[in-house]
């Protein structure tokens, strides 16, 4: 511990010194913690993307999903001709098409509707019995967008509020599937992969899009650090070709 003397003299000489020199020093001395201390948000995610490593194993889906190959799937053509930016690709827009009818799940629960592009993708590749239950923080004019007045809306139910203290009781072990795609910090996909444990039933499927990213997409590391870590203890895997991370209950 510093004496007291020695912090007052600190606080007597830190002002004379000029800025440059006296961060020089900070950093000597305290190293890395006070280098990321003084970065803005997006520049102490970028030096984090720097150090990442994509760790989970990579695997085809039909590794996950046998027989996941021999599926027909449907995608609107207007998938060909939006926007790139933070927006499904085609490759995960057929991988997603491809697990909602491989799956035939009766019950989807998404994490983050943004647009509302995934949405859609799952809605054409389900039964009309489906269910897909979408969760956004509030209303907008971009939230369910892509979905808004198409003939697949009656199988969505919109659903507004914080993923983190939302009332999850409706859906407790009665969900087939459950994709991922919301708050991108590292806290924010633990608590979104917590939930996801908590409404999956025996046998369902949990993705998680952006376990890959461009290096433009710095703000998607938290989701690499946490399913790295997770994936040390869990059956998490890389779906080859894509930015998708899966796990499969191993429960009948």
């Amino acid at each position: 511990m510093e004496s007291s003397n020695e912090n007052s003299w600190k606080g007597r000489i830190a002002p004379l010194l000029p800025p440059l020199l006296l961060r020089v020093y900070r950093q000597a001395r305290y190293g890395d913690a006070y280098r990321r201390s003084n970065l803005s948000v997006l520049d102490r995610l970028a030096v984090e993307a720097t150090e990442v490593e994509f760790s989970l194993p990579s695997r085809p889906l039909n590794e996950s999903l046998p027989g996941v190959d021999s599926v027909l799937v449907t995608a609107p053509v207007s998938e060909l001709y939006r926007p790139r930016d933070m927006v499904v690709p085609l490759a995960e827009v057929l991988t997603l098409a491809a697990i909602c009818r491989h799956l035939r799940p009766r019950r989807i629960f998404e994490f983050g509707t943004h647009t509302g592009s995934s949405t859609l993708v799952m809605a054409i590749n389900v039964s009309d019995e489906a269910e897909i239950f979408t969760l956004d923080l509030e209303p907008s004019e971009i939230v369910g967008s892509a979905y808004r007045n198409t003939e697949y809306t009656s199988r969505i139910r919109q659903l507004y509020g914080d993923s983190k203290t939302l009332d999850y009781t409706p859906y407790v072990g009665k969900v087939d599937f459950v994709f991922i795609d919301a708050d991108h910090t590292y806290d924010g996909v633990k608590s979104d992969t917590e939930k996801a444990f908590q409404l999956l039933r025996p046998g369902g499927v949990i993705v998680w899009d952006d376990y890959r990213w461009l290096d433009v997409h710095v703000e998607c590391v938290g989701v690499t650090l946490f399913l790295n870590e997770f994936g040390k203890t869990h059956p998490v895997f890389n779906i080859a070709g894509t930015r998708f991370a899966i796990y499969v209950d191993s429960e009948p």
